[in-house]
């Protein structure tokens, strides 16, 4: 009796989707009917409009086969390109693309040890560049020598004269020089200049193989005693000193110890444009804290601001920074541009030290006024 019951519950089910599919394929052919009839009372409207449907479905399916082709063409194309044998593309790109542990290797090319003092009645800097310890060797034959050069910038920037060590032979990865170096300098321009020293080898492969450098700001650490600094060297940049300035940016900032939180205001910039019928630009801001070793801890941004070479932001950014790391702390401003469908281009940055005058003036007052940072750049060739 029971099987029966269901039997006949789920026949009147089954009677009653089918009364209402019949009810719902009437009332769609009674739409179609009125919609004919419509149709051919007003032929002047009717004929125009389908015609434009149909086009606009005709270009709608177009654009889905077009794009599906392409995506197909470049799928091709990165197969082709990643294809290697007996490799999978998932290892064949761990390959290729070298971890963070073995970047840091490749970064890390020692050190140096130099001292400075700055004769404030003479108006003599005096450089002595000591050693250099755990520097690679580029050629282990025994013929190959190492060498220091020093440079101010930007005042030797397109002086003939080379200010070297003496080469030691062979290189070896910790060299000793003990060479100093004077300069007559005025004490304002010395605290415009920048010290580059940079580590060379002379080999059989070339004179002048740039293994390291380093570049330190003389306007906080012109001192009459006679100061010993060690500093890690970064991979050799032939580049640098030839940095453009193509823009500054506005901002103040404030410590709050309580919190230990840092704010930063940026209140404007101004764009130097590289083309001179170049009026408008759409730009902002970025910042970043990094560690004494220059990684990257925080990065924050702001809005964009579109159509102006003087763009104004007025946005204030925050960052934590624990009392113990403020004095190993450093400040990264970027000042980039937004480019449709394209990556943003770099208009120039500037970094704030420890040893900076803006950096030590917010430790001692917790705040630092507004002022400009000029942005600087280095040519892409």
């Amino acid at each position: 009796m029971m099987a029966v019951e269901k039997r006949s519950a789920v026949g009147d089910k089954a009677k009653e989707i089918e009364g209402k599919a019949k009810e719902i394929w009437l009332q769609i052919e009674t739409f179609f009917i009125n919609l004919w009839n419509w149709s051919l009372k007003h032929k002047e409207i009717a004929i125009p409009a389908a015609v434009g449907i149909l086009l606009v479905l005709v270009l709608f399916f177009s654009c889905c086969c077009y794009c599906c082709c392409c995506r197909k063409k470049t799928r091709k194309k990165v197969k082709e390109k990643l294809k290697m044998k007996g490799v999978k593309p998932s290892k064949m790109l761990r390959r290729i693309q070298p971890g963070k542990r073995v970047k840091r290797v490749m970064e890390e090319v020692g050190s140096m040890t130099f001292r400075l003092k700055y004769n404030q009645s003479t108006e003599i800097l005096t450089v002595k560049v000591i050693e250099s310890n755990d520097i690679p060797v580029r050629d282990l034959s025994g013929h190959s020598y190492s060498f220091v050069e020093v440079k101010l910038l930007p005042l030797h920037k397109d002086s003939p004269i080379e200010y070297k060590t003496a080469l030691v032979r062979p290189a070896t990865f910790n060299p000793s020089f003990g060479d100093g170096f004077t300069f007559c300098i005025p004490q304002k321009e010395a605290k415009q200049q920048k010290l580059c020293l940079t580590q060379y080898e002379k080999n059989r492969f070339s004179q002048k193989d740039g293994i390291g450098q380093i570049e330190m700001d003389l306007k906080s650490v012109l001192t009459t005693k006679e100061e010993e600094y060690i500093k890690k060297l970064y991979p050799y940049d032939p580049l640098i000193g030839v940095e453009k300035e193509t823009g500054a940016v506005y901002l103040s900032m404030e410590l709050d110890r309580d919190i230990w939180e840092l704010k930063i205001e940026i209140e404007e910039a101004d764009i130097l444009p590289e083309d001179e019928d170049k009026e408008k630009c759409t730009s902002y801001v970025t910042l970043a804290i990094l560690d004494k070793e220059g990684k990257r801890l925080e990065k924050r941004k702001t809005n964009t601001c579109p159509g102006t070479l003087q763009p104004e932001f007025d946005e204030v950014i925050t960052f934590s920074v624990p009392d113990g790391s403020l004095l190993d702390t450093q400040i990264l401003i970027k000042l980039k541009s937004k480019r449709f469908l394209l990556p943003s281009k770099l208009i120039g940055q500037f970094i704030i030290t420890p040893e900076s005058e803006s950096w030590k003036k917010l430790l001692e007052d917790n705040a630092l006024k507004a002022r400009w940072f000029q942005m600087y750049h280095k040519p892409s060739s």
